[in-house]
């Protein structure tokens, strides 16, 4: 046969080259064949790509739609639960992996930042006439201040055994201070008026006169924007307009049929503004 018959032998009769003479070519659908190219994304079977059959050096630049989340220590599994350790802001939650919780940042004006609360039981008396007096240093809460311009809601309940005379007024004056009570301001709502006190709340009388078991419970509200982001100290001042020894925490008298005992309760919260 002669080299123009096995050519010819090659090509069928609409001059394509036929199959059996394509010997030592790989068929079209054996993939592992393929050293050169790319495969088109149609090409690709639908079932699971697993992090196996996937180069361990991938950058993030080559997912598509990641480039701009993933950080140093962030997506470490994107089948799981995605972590952000390094999301973190100035006071903040610095790791969400860890607390599960958003930055403080983000969080709309309104917002409890957070709550501190303080529940002395310190047993102690006075009788500061016309002077304003701290009646016990125990008597104090603190919080330092995730932001400068938070606004902070204040509550005392406080338990008191005043035994002056029915028409004895006292006051309870709520004060802060940003150097541990050291200097004390005290909060003011009012406006100034006169030779009137300027405070955030009034003044008050015993509920039923002389007596042992004369009994009050002071609810005092106050609020504060001190414009710091120091640890801030609140306390408290009493002061009567006439002889009364007042007695906090208990009861002058100490029986069983009346005489009592209770804690003073304190709560700071600091408002996103």
């Amino acid at each position: 046969m002669t080299k123009a018959r096995d050519i010819a032998n090659l090509v069928d009769s609409n001059g394509d080259v036929v199959s059996g003479a394509l010997d030592n070519v790989p068929a079209s659908n054996d993939a592992s064949a393929l050293t050169t190219g790319t495969l088109p994304p149609a090409r690709i079977g639908a079932g699971d790509i697993d992090d196996t059959k996937l180069a361990s050096g991938i950058s993030n630049a080559k997912i598509s739609g990641l480039s701009t989340v993933a950080t140093t220590g962030a997506y470490s599994d994107v089948t799981g639960t995605p972590t952000l350790s390094t999301v973190a802001t100035s006071g903040n939650a610095a790791d969400l992996n860890s607390s599960s919780l958003l930055p403080y940042t983000i969080m709309p004006a309104g917002t409890v930042l957070q709550t501190v609360t303080s529940t002395p039981n310190t047993m102690a008396s006075g009788n500061p006439v016309n002077v304003w007096s701290e009646i016990n240093s125990g008597y104090r809460i603190s919080i330092t201040p995730k932001f400068s311009n938070s606004r902070f809601l204040v509550t005392y309940s406080i338990p008191i055994n005043p035994q002056g005379a029915s028409n004895i007024l006292m006051v309870i004056a709520p004060w802060y201070s940003t150097n541990g009570g050291t200097t004390k301001t005290i909060i003011s709502h009012g406006i100034s008026s006169g030779s009137r006190h300027n405070l955030s709340n009034a003044w008050f009388r015993s509920s039923n006169g002389f007596d042992t078991n004369d009994m009050d419970d002071r609810i005092v509200k106050t609020f504060l924007d001190p414009n710091t982001s120091s640890t801030i100290t609140f306390g408290f001042y009493f002061r009567s307009e006439g002889g009364n020894t007042t007695y906090f925490n208990h009861s002058g008298g100490n029986n069983s049929s009346w005489g009592w005992t209770a804690p003073t309760q304190m709560e700071v919260r600091e408002v996103k503004v």
